[in-house]
């Protein structure tokens, strides 16, 4: 095994990792967002949407386990295709 195919092997579980975390994240965040519009339904709209991006903004996270979903999915289709 060459440099270059195990650094690739280590992002690629790099990438799940994080992938992984980052997707349980979202989702713990997505539920307790569902959780607090349920419970704050006679706020305004604009009100709401301020204190639930400021409790619960899941952005950063998402991004992140899209990036490392997409890493493991090229390295996927590249392990096919070898």
């Amino acid at each position: 095994m060459d440099n270059l195919s195990a650094v690739l092997l280590l992002l690629t579980i790099l990438a799940l990792i994080f992938g992984l975390w980052t997707t349980l994240i979202v989702a713990t965040r997505m539920r307790k967002l569902a959780q607090f519009n349920a419970q704050h339904e006679s706020t305004t709209t604009d009100e709401k949407q301020r204190l639930a991006i400021s409790a619960y903004g899941f952005d950063r996270p998402l991004m992140i386990a899209i990036v490392c979903w997409i890493f493991i999915a090229v390295r996927c289709v590249q392990w096919f295709m070898s």
